[in-house]
């Protein structure tokens, strides 16, 4: 649940030759996350970074090879990701929502909300507490848009959607 593997490299579409990491003479190998943070949520690459999405931190994981392969280090000590599905690319950034906001990055720096505080405090007010886990994110980039889709309280899938103009920084609510 803290604990990041990867293969020996692949060429595309094709399965690695191992995961094997103690396998001295190939690049499989394992990193365990143990300061803090909570549970690995989710991950998603971008640029040559692989960001780690845990409960309450944000990593990087960036390929440098040699003996240790690939360097890890926090992006954000105290900004995780709510749930699996909360994280999508747009335009060299990731829109993520949070454990109480909805943050854009780039991999480095300060993470820039992107709802004022009446929209903040609507959004995690409505999201219903037990199923939360349901919320995700669902790119519409044709119309240059971001729905955040969620249950409303008392409601077991999502029911609404925050849509999030990333061009016209504009917000309205949909029924789903």
């Amino acid at each position: 649940e803290t604990r990041v593997r990867w293969s020996h490299p692949a060429d595309s579409g094709a399965a690695p030759s191992t995961w094997d990491e103690t396998d001295t003479t190939k690049d499989a190998g394992f990193y365990d996350l143990d300061d803090g943070g909570g549970k690995v949520v989710d991950c998603l690459t971008l640029g040559d970074t692989n960001i780690i999405y845990k409960d309450t931190q944000t990593i990087g994981m960036q390929y440098i090879g040699g003996q240790y392969v690939f360097r890890f280090y926090n992006i954000f000590k105290e900004s995780g990701l709510l749930s699996r599905r909360c994280a999508k690319p747009f335009f060299g950034q990731h829109l993520c929502i949070t454990n109480g906001d909805v943050i854009t990055h780039s991999g480095g720096g300060e993470p820039n909300p992107i709802l004022d505080h009446k929209n903040k405090k609507w959004l995690f007010g409505a999201i219903d507490s037990t199923n939360y886990q349901r919320t995700f994110i669902s790119p519409n980039y044709q119309k240059n848009e971001m729905w955040i889709c969620f249950p409303e309280s008392g409601a077991s899938f999502a029911t609404l959607a925050l849509v999030w103009n990333f061009r016209d920084n504009t917000t309205t609510v949909r029924e789903l």
